[in-house]
C-alpha cells in the first residue's frame, strides 16, 4: 500500500509538471 501511495504520488508530480511545462512553453510561443 505505501508503495502503491509513493507511486501515485510520483505519477501526479510527475503529471503536474508536464501540464506546467506544456502550459508554459505554449504562453511562451504565444507571446513571441
Amino acid at each position: 500500500m505505501i508503495c502503491f501511495i509513493k507511486f501515485y504520488m510520483a505519477a501526479h508530480d510527475y503529471v503536474l509538471t508536464f501540464i506546467f511545462t506544456s502550459h508554459f512553453l505554449q504562453c511562451k510561443y504565444f507571446w513571441t
